[in-house]
């Protein structure tokens, strides 16, 4: 091995993982240190649950495996260079595969973020047009009952009044709602 890997403890962790077993996961960890966490691992794992959780969708989650995925080829490769041996020669092949099926998962997959934008967009409209046509129509009913009831006019305005300033808070609780859906049908998770 190259004497750069053996200087630091998480590099010298990657190697083991990565010489002669699988790679690490987090099903075979145990095996692969015996059922104790060392600091260095407990510390890479709360790394990654902290970069997983600051995702806001499965797509920058991909990203981030993606990138991982590179790094972990690279390391491979450099460490097969140093020692061409058929184990060194799976892992790479392993990786390389992996990171490989990934790329394409990702080629595949469209931005969430920017779809939503695409369907609030015409969400807003349609919600726009159907608020306008309600409007209108109210509008149209309060002067006809007013024009047959014309001794009942504050009391007819104060029903209508009532009535749109209890349309907008329902629409806006309505739109929110089916916003929710959208993200969680894409894929979208909040970000605390």
């Amino acid at each position: 091995m190259p004497k750069s890997f053996n200087r630091n403890p998480k590099s010298q962790i990657i190697l083991e993982g990565l010489g002669d077993s699988a790679p690490p996961s987090p099903v075979n960890i145990k095996t692969m240190t015996n059922g104790v966490k060392t600091p260095e691992i407990l510390k890479f794992q709360d790394e990654v649950l902290a970069k997983i959780q600051s995702c806001k969708s499965y797509r920058e989650m991909l990203e981030m495996q993606l990138t991982s995925l590179y790094e972990c080829v690279a390391l491979a490769d450099a460490i097969w260079r140093e020692k061409p041996v058929p184990d060194n020669s799976y892992q790479l092949t392993a990786l390389t595969n992996a990171r490989d099926k990934a790329q394409t998962q990702l080629d595949k997959m469209k931005d969430p973020e920017e779809m939503l934008s695409g369907i609030e967009d015409h969400i807003k409209i349609m919600f726009t047009a159907i608020i306008k046509a309600l409007a209108l129509e109210i509008d149209k009913t309060k002067r006809e009952l007013l024009r047959i009831y014309p001794d009942d006019q504050s009391t007819v305005e104060d029903l209508f009044g009532r009535m749109m300033n209890s349309v907008q808070p329902e629409t806006q609780n309505i739109y929110d709602d089916l916003r929710l859906i959208l993200k969680k049908i894409l894929g979208i998770r909040s970000v605390r």
